[in-house]
């Protein structure tokens, strides 16, 4: 895949349909770690996971 200006925001679809975002994050994940924070007023939690 390559970067251009339809990548920049999770919520913009490429011309071809495609939310190159959620497609990044697919990959992150099947390369073997994946990391997810929620941060809140008053606390954060944080996931990680790593494919071994």
């Amino acid at each position: 895949m390559y970067r251009n200006l339809y990548d920049t925001d999770n919520i913009i679809y490429s011309p071809e349909g495609r939310l190159y975002q959620v497609e990044y994050a697919s990959e992150a994940i099947k390369q073997g770690t994946c990391a997810v924070a929620i941060k809140s007023k008053d606390y954060v939690v944080s996931y990680f996971y790593e494919n071994m």
